[in-house]
């Protein structure tokens, strides 16, 4: 018997966290300077729109904006609709760029996202972050 698996993006699909993103952005921009090799871009027109400079250190990045990523808002119709495929008996992924911050010693899935995800609501199966 097949299992029937949908996954999901997090950012931009489960949460409309965008403005959020942009002022944590700038705020780096401001702590590193703008003219800085670590200074970060933004560009709406692009399928990537963070750009990250070549040669940077992206966890010091996450770990000083990490808080964009701990309460944006989650779409209510896009949470019934989670909740209306699971209830079709779909097993759900959800996958985001986010770093993992923390892992539980046998649970890679344990991340400050999941707690985030669960305080909201969202069933998942199994939750893929990378970085």
């Amino acid at each position: 018997m097949q299992s029937k698996v949908i996954a999901f993006d997090i950012d931009g699909t489960l949460t409309n966290d965008i403005s959020i993103m942009k002022n944590c952005i700038h705020q780096w921009n401001l702590h590193v300077g703008h003219q800085s090799f670590q200074a970060v871009s933004y560009d709406p027109s692009k399928v990537d729109l963070v750009k990250f400079p070549p040669y940077m250190n992206t966890e010091e990045f996450w770990e000083y904006t990490k808080t964009i990523h701990q309460y944006p808002e989650i779409d209510a119709y896009t949470r019934e609709a989670i909740r209306g495929i699971r209830k079709l008996g779909y097993k759900i992924i959800l996958i985001t760029k986010r770093p993992n911050y923390k892992r539980h010693a046998t649970d890679n899935t344990y991340t400050e996202t999941a707690q985030w995800l669960r305080r909201n609501g969202i069933d998942f199966d199994q939750l893929i972050c990378t970085n």
